[in-house]
């Protein structure tokens, strides 16, 4: 039988794994080329190298690891798709991908002219991924929890469907009535999940 809670949370930890490379890379790299704008010669050409090395190896990478652990999850749970949250937090990862090609669009054009670092570009790319990043996380972490319907939490404690890794720690004893009653009955059930 497959152990859905822990499969979800592995998901989760790899799709966030993802996001740390991708974003910690793309805002490292939007500061390196802000300040390949004040360099000249070599030292701006030896900035341009490393933006372009570091994008491909962790902002494509982080980014192919937070799209793909992010559809595992969807795949998991396909009940999320119906969040209002969800729909929102995805629109902003499609603005992320943007930046993340826009970014790569101009280290590309940087190393076939460096005059053209521009100081102001590259803050604004920063600030405007770091704004992305904070909205995804609010949307991440201070969405509404949903509530399992009756059917859906009693297929889940049979196993043939995931239990919802937001209910885990309901199912661990720590509930309240009325979230027992939402995430399935913990008391009750068969299935009693350790956090």
């Amino acid at each position: 039988m497959v152990n859905w809670t822990g499969l979800i949370r592995w998901a989760i930890v790899f799709h966030l794994f993802g996001v740390i490379i991708w974003i910690g890379n793309l805002l490292v790299i939007a500061s390196m080329l802000s300040l390949a704008a004040e360099e000249v010669g070599a030292a701006r050409e030896r900035l341009i190298l490393i933006a372009r090395r570091l994008f491909q190896i962790g902002c494509n990478i982080g980014a192919l690891t937070t799209v793909f652990f992010g559809i595992a999850l969807i795949l998991l749970d396909p009940s999320v798709l119906m969040l209002g949250w969800l729909h929102a937090k995805l629109v902003l990862v499609l603005v992320l991908l943007y930046f993340h090609y826009r970014l790569y669009r101009r280290i590309l054009n940087l190393e076939n002219d460096p005059s053209s670092a521009s100081t102001r570009e590259f803050k604004m790319i920063h600030g405007f991924v770091s704004a992305l990043l904070l909205g995804i996380l609010a949307l991440a972490v201070l969405r509404e929890r949903r509530p399992l319907s009756g059917a859906i939490a009693a297929r889940a404690r049979r196993g043939a469907l995931p239990v919802h890794w937001e209910c885990a720690a309901e199912f661990s004893g720590r509930a309240s009535a009325r979230s027992e009653r939402d995430c399935g009955t913990a008391k009750s059930g068969r299935r009693r999940i350790r956090s």
